[in-house]
């Protein structure tokens, strides 16, 4: 009997064994078969585009042709799996050019709902109006260092601009060298916020947007044309300036400059592209290879924080913030 026991035990013991095994290769199974299934839509994209013109035919990185869309213009299709509409344009002389990619636009339901966050709940006043009427009726007097709700939409669409983009603007290019400067190392400091802190309390803090997925598998891009670089050249030199980035981290993901592209318009416009690069990494995905580094769990670039440790830190108020980030500097002027 006692021999009986035991051996029951070690039978429970071995099935919950290879039952626990036999789950945990059927999640590693799926999650390859998705990898496999994303690879596989990678492969093409096909769509429509507004306000497009001209014929341009690009080869890895560099184009050729004439063609012209603009940054309004619509981009309706299949990007590499992902449907639209996309927010894109592109400039081709020849075999000079830029073309810039970025992930599905947010639907209409969600800027109207975005834009309703920015407003007061009901039966509090709209100090945005508040603030407007005093500046008209005593102009100056708004000494309110914050940025008010009103001018948090913009900011937030600041911080995501280049700053290639930002120095094509008038305003920009009408400051002093001083003054450009002093908005350089300001922007730099906004960015580096987590939020945009106002003196309004019912205004929500404006977090950084959270880059889409079509992002974090490097689908996206901003490319010039015949290298593939994502700044200009002469910007890349680490040996004149500290601040400029290393030249190995100035290209378009390997996605982008291992595609073949036809595009046509007047007008409207149609585009094609065979991605030649994703189908290697399709075929060698089979093996276990992931050479466009777009297989699932995507690791988010912009932080190396636990969600946990994410929410802990969007709880903090400005002045913990500061606190924390004047702490984080002496620890890491203290290192050897």
């Amino acid at each position: 009997m006692q021999k009986l026991f035991f051996a029951r035990i070690r039978l429970k013991v071995v099935a919950r064994i290879v039952l626990l095994l036999s789950s945990l290769l059927f999640l590693q199974c799926a999650t390859y078969w998705n990898n496999r299934l994303a690879d596989s839509a990678d492969l093409v994209s096909v769509g429509i585009q507004t306000e497009s013109y001209g014929a341009s035919l690009r080869t890895g990185p560099v184009d050729f042709g004439i063609q012209y869309k603009s940054a309004e213009g619509k981009d309706l299709g299949l990007r590499q799996g992902y449907t639209g509409p996309f927010s894109s344009q592109s400039f081709v002389a020849f075999v000079l050019g830029s073309e810039i990619l970025e992930g599905p636009r947010p639907a209409e339901n969600e800027r109207i709902r975005d834009q309703e966050q920015l407003k007061p709940p009901p039966g509090l006043p709209d100090k945005s109006d508040a603030n407007d009427s005093t500046d008209r009726d005593n102009p100056g007097s708004n000494a309110n260092p914050e940025v008010d709700p009103k001018a948090l939409q913009q900011l937030e669409k600041l911080k995501q601009m280049s700053m290639e983009e930002i120095e094509a603007l008038p305003a920009y290019q009408q400051l002093s060298p001083e003054q450009k400067e002093q908005f350089r190392k300001q922007l730099q400091k906004l960015k580096e916020q987590t939020t945009i802190p106002t003196n309004d309390p019912t205004a929500p803090a404006v977090h950084p947007r959270k880059p889409s997925e079509m992002e974090l598998r490097k689908k996206t891009y901003k490319a010039r044309s015949p290298l593939g670089t994502n700044v200009p050249f002469q910007k890349k030199n680490p040996l004149l300036k500290s601040d400029k980035e290393p030249i190995s981290k100035g290209f378009a993901p390997l996605s982008y400059l291992t595609t073949i592209e036809l595009k046509l318009g007047l007008f409207g416009g149609v585009y094609f592209a065979f991605h030649a690069g994703e189908l290697v990494d399709l075929l060698a995905g089979f093996v276990g290879l992931d050479p466009m580094d777009d297989d699932a769990p995507l690791a988010n670039p912009a932080s190396n924080l636990t969600e946990e440790q994410r929410k802990q830190l969007e709880k903090l108020t400005p002045e913990q913030r500061k606190q924390l980030e004047e702490y984080q500097r002496q620890q890491q002027s203290n290192r050897p």
